[in-house]
């Protein structure tokens, strides 16, 4: 029977007869269209010029076609079809040069029938050398100059920190092996499997071999070329076709030039800078002649290349290197971190301020831990542990390393989050392996930052098998060390001490507990004075001092991020300048825009009200001052009479009469830390909550002393207890009230918070709030009178255009029993009957005010303003 013919289809590819751009055939109309010659910086179809194929990248989706390929060999793979490598020159498995989008990749191309003849592929790890690059622009080239051997390679870890002992070598041979041969750059993304995960690594630094030049001096001797050329002379078809029927006067087509590569290949498939140059000078030299022509062609260009035998072969220039099986590998971290156990911290003990009280303790702990004397060695047992907390920024951290650098041993720093480990039994030898590293270097001290992430406290029914693991072990290792006689001390550190498990608290593991407190002011004079030290300022110890006190509840994160504002603040406003020095103007501009770090989830921004805002009311405005403003800017005085400052001010009165408005003012004039809490916001459904959150206002509020706790409408809060009827509490808000009275006068010393609160009904509040000790300044707040009004009258006035005729003093009689709100809501309808007789009106006129009046009366009932005279009566 004879063959099926085959029937005759349409060429693939198609010559442009204009442009020389070979592109596929379905592609000529839109080629022929508008885009003849392509635009190299965009194009709108796959085409080759030049030998370099130009085109979009994609995901390959069957390469598992190649099953006796190991992974990270496919993943070193670019695909393109058998038809475009044929065209482009390429050799298959030969390394070329993938580009897309400015990232460069050097890639082994592979053939594939997937998609389009002109589809650029590779695997999904294949496109991590950089990031969005499905549907990419790509560019595909050979490499036409030989690529120097790699040196060293340097990485840096990215997913995860460096392995622990011996781990690192075993990362490393694994790194070696999988990219022999390869070809790197420094930031190329690299990634290995180490234990059911992957590592991913980012290329630090390659270093060359230093003797590339005196290779390739050597590969250009006229020995070397000779050599090369009567090889080439001698050698047949025959052996290149390796057992091919085809004749050596036949033309050479599609299938025989790609046996002829392949052959060629063969002979050359050694990546080494002496035969690459000659295989790329047959791959331009092959192309549509017989065999024995392509041989000649050859012949004669070694020889034409051999009569300069001084001529050095250009090096590919493009960062990447060859990475041979001689090339070593390094881990970049694990240098940094040998030598950061010898050098963290940078700062020293002396450059730490406002600490000296806890420094001392713990330095006169850790003397006797690391140099115990004779007298210390016959039955009293010495603290090889402390725990350092307290509130988040204040310097536990620097402190520790501060110290343990101080002490002359050798320092070892345990991250908590570090440690874990899905394997089972990973964690536990992790940590075990960590404290017998430290203990068998000497003196040494042992870090444990945030312990709380290590070992937080669990109940018997929650936390997992590992954490109950965990805590067993390092209990079992502190336990050790005290017991022993090693010089070994031990310092943890957390922001949350109650979360810490309780039996690692214990004595005999981490014997003291030592707060570092959020600082005082003199404490922030010294951290200012200390961070301000190697930065150019003009401000003087007074105008720091000044500072300092005005910083209430900043720690010493917030310290360095005022400095560090205030020095972009004066960079900025002197960038014609060519120095830059912090002055006092540039230090108050960043203290207003900073929150304290522990009360950025309840601190307000008060507007900014003075007292002279306020008209009258000067009798309220003294006792607040007493109060908040007295206790202090004169501590002295009230030692020296034996008294304590109020606790808290009641201001009750009719609505309308400046109460919120006095605290506003309050905040701004006494610059404290001010939280305002309105009273039905602490309630909740949940059984506890409510107290909850009566605890944390005070906890944060005592954290940041000296503070203001502004209580509005406080008889929604504090309403009296078991009266019943409408004017009795819930139990929840019973609850409520009882916490609250706990925190202004209990067990707990309220220190220096103020609590300030304001209410129209004095008589719905618990009569316990009301004693001496919690609310023992109760103000009223009454209407304004004359001269209360002709000053809030003055003050508006002053804000407002009014005519000449406008007499002051008449408004202000007529204005009798009108809160200052409604004194307010006058001017305010008077300027808007203005502007209704004429939306270009220049003035407010008498008789604006005349008509205003008639609008806005007074809304203060008789019967409320009894019942302030009845309460205060009583």
């Amino acid at each position: 029977m004879p063959p099926k013919t085959r029937s005759k289809s349409s060429p693939l590819w198609h010559r442009c007869e204009k442009c020389q751009v070979v592109l596929p055939s379905k592609d000529l109309n839109i080629h022929q269209e508008g885009s003849c010659p392509p635009q190299i910086e965009s194009w709108t179809h796959g085409f080759i010029k030049k030998k370099v194929l130009y085109s979009w990248l994609g995901e390959v989706s069957s390469a598992d076609s190649l099953p006796a390929l190991p992974s990270e060999e496919i993943e070193n793979m670019v695909f393109v079809s058998l038809s475009a490598i044929q065209l482009c020159g390429f050799f298959i498995g030969d390394p070329v040069l993938v580009e897309a989008r400015g990232c460069l990749a050097i890639k082994s191309v592979w053939p594939t029938t997937e998609k389009t003849v002109t589809s650029v592929l590779l695997t999904k790890e294949g496109l991590e050398f950089a990031n969005d690059l499905i549907n990419a622009p790509v560019i595909v080239k050979k490499i036409s100059c030989p690529i120097p051997p790699a040196q060293e390679v340097v990485v840096h870890v990215c997913n995860t920190s460096h392995p622990y002992g011996q781990q690192v070598a075993d990362v490393l041979l694994i790194l070696k092996h999988k990219y022999s041969g390869k070809y790197l750059k420094a930031g190329s993304k690299i990634q290995v499997p180490f234990y059911g995960r992957k590592l991913k690594f980012i290329v630090y630094e390659v270093k060359c071999l230093p003797t590339v030049n005196q290779t390739t001096s050597t590969i250009n001797s006229p020995d070397a070329l000779e050599s090369i050329t009567d090889n080439l002379q001698n050698m047949s078809f025959s052996d290149m076709q390796s057992g091919s029927e085809a004749s050596c006067s036949t033309p050479v087509g599609k299938k025989s030039n790609f046996q002829l590569k392949r052959a060629f290949g063969s002979v050359s498939s050694t990546d080494t800078p002496v035969r690459r140059p000659f295989r790329n000078m047959l791959e331009d030299s092959y192309a549509g002649s017989s065999t024995e022509d392509s041989i000649d062609e050859l012949s004669s260009t070694v020889d034409s290349f051999s009569e300069s035998p001084t001529k050095e072969i250009p090096i590919f220039n493009s960062g990447f290197y060859h990475i041979t099986h001689s090339t070593e590998w390094r881990i970049k971290d694990l240098d940094q971190d040998n030598k950061a156990e010898q050098s963290v911290p940078k700062k020293l003990i002396g450059t730490i301020g406002g600490l000296q009280q806890v420094i001392n303790e713990v330095k006169e702990i850790m003397s006797l831990a690391l140099n115990p004397s004779s007298s210390w060695q016959h039955g009293l047992r010495i603290s090889k542990g402390v725990l350092l907390f307290g509130p988040s920024g204040t310097g536990k951290t620097m402190l520790a390393h501060a110290l343990a650098q101080d002490s002359a041993a050798s320092v070892h720093t345990l991250i908590g989050s570090e440690l874990f480990s899905k394997v089972l039994g990973e964690t536990d030898a992790r940590l075990r392996s960590f404290f017998t590293k430290a203990t068998s270097s000497g003196p040494a001290v042992i870090i444990l930052d945030e312990i709380d992430s290590l070992c937080s406290k669990k109940n018997s029914s929650s936390g997992s098998e590992l954490e109950r693991r965990l805590v067993t072990t390092l209990c079992t290792l502190l336990d050790g060390l005290s017991s022993s006689n090693k010089k070994v001390f031990v310092i943890a550190t957390t922001s949350r001490p109650d979360s810490v498990e309780s039996s690692i608290r214990r004595p005999g593991r981490l014997d003291r507990e030592i707060e570092v407190p959020v600082p005082t002011p003199e404490a922030r004079f010294e951290i200012l004075h200390e961070l301000l030290k190697p930065v150019p300022h003009s401000l003087s110890e007074t105008e720091l001092l000044s500072v300092a006190q005005a910083a209430h509840g900043f720690v010493g994160a917030d310290l360095a991020s005022l400095v560090s504002q205030a020095g972009t603040y004066a960079l900025k406003s002197s960038f014609e300048n060519s120095s830059v020095t912090i002055r006092l103007v540039h230090v108050q501009w960043a203290l207003a825009r900073i929150n304290p770090s522990a009360m950025r989830e309840v601190l307000v921004d008060v507007p900014n009200v003075r007292w002279s805002d306020i008209g009258g009311q000067e009798d309220l405005k003294l006792k607040l001052k007493q109060a908040v403003e007295w206790p202090l800017s004169h501590p002295e005085a009230f030692e020296r009479l034996g008294i304590k400052p109020p606790r808290g001010v009641l201001m009750f009165g009719p609505p309308g009469c400046s109460k919120t408005m006095i605290a506003k003012a309050l905040a701004t004039e006494s610059k404290l830390n001010f939280l305002s809490i309105k009273g039905p916001e602490l309630f909740s459904k949940w059984v506890g909550e409510s107290e909850r959150a009566v605890r944390e206002v005070f906890r944060r509020a005592r954290q940041v002393a000296p503070a203001i706790i502004f209580f509005d409408e406080l008889d929604a809060l504090g309403g009296e207890r078991g009266s019943g009827g409408s004017g009795g509490g819930s139990n929840v808000q019973e609850r409520v009230l009882a916490q609250l009275l706990t925190e202004m006068d209990g067990v707990t010393a309220l220190g220096n918070v103020t609590v300030v609160a304001a209410t129209n009904r004095p008589d719905r509040i618990d009569k316990a709030l009301l004693r001496p000790g919690r609310l023992d300044r109760i103000v009223y707040v009454p209407l304004p009178d004359t001269n209360s009004r002709k000053q809030i009258f003055d003050i508006q006035l002053k804000k407002m255009p009014i005519s000449d005729d406008l007499n002051v003093n008449d408004l202000v009689q007529k204005t009798e029993g009108y809160s200052g709100a409604e004194v307010l809501a006058v001017c305010h309808e008077a300027a808007l009957k203005a502007l209704e007789e004429n939306i270009s009106a220049q003035f407010v006129t008498q008789n604006h005010f005349d008509v205003a009046l008639e609008i806005v009366t007074p809304r203060t009932p008789p019967s409320l303003l009894k019942l302030y005279n009845d309460y205060l009566n009583r």
